[in-house]
């Protein structure tokens, strides 16, 4: 799924996002960055309150999203990496509307900016 996301989301509203597309719970969510094609191995990024920009996603990155399984993965230890998040129905529905709202303004935005240009072109 290809999605143009705005700078100021948190990865927490990332993870919503993801789960309303492809129904994956926020807690069994890995999200790996890649940063240009070039970028040999994509790196995983694990702070749900930091925003895309904090975790140095520009445009032309890519995200990837994997679902942990306990079966697959090891469990993340103290040493650094926390135990994935355990989100509540009421922390998933304040992340939901924030995501909501994001992608609501991001569209807004774009309406404005191609009212805008027809507007301009008019005017030639």
């Amino acid at each position: 799924v290809k999605k143009r996301l705005p700078p100021s989301m948190s990865l927490g509203q990332v993870k919503v996002l993801v789960h309303n597309l492809m129904k994956i719970p926020p807690a069994k969510q890995m999200i790996f960055l890649e940063r240009s094609a070039d970028d040999p191995v994509p790196e995983e990024i694990t702070d749900d309150d930091k925003t895309l920009s904090y975790h140095g996603v520009t445009s032309g990155s890519t995200l990837f999203v994997e679902e942990y399984d306990e079966k697959v993965h090891r469990p993340r230890n103290g040493d650094g990496d926390a135990e994935p998040s355990s989100y509540d129905a009421a922390s998933i529905a304040e992340q939901e509307q924030r995501a909501n709202d994001m992608v609501r303004l991001q569209r807004e935005e774009h309406e404005r900016e191609k009212l805008a240009a027809a507007g301009a072109q008019n005017k030639s």
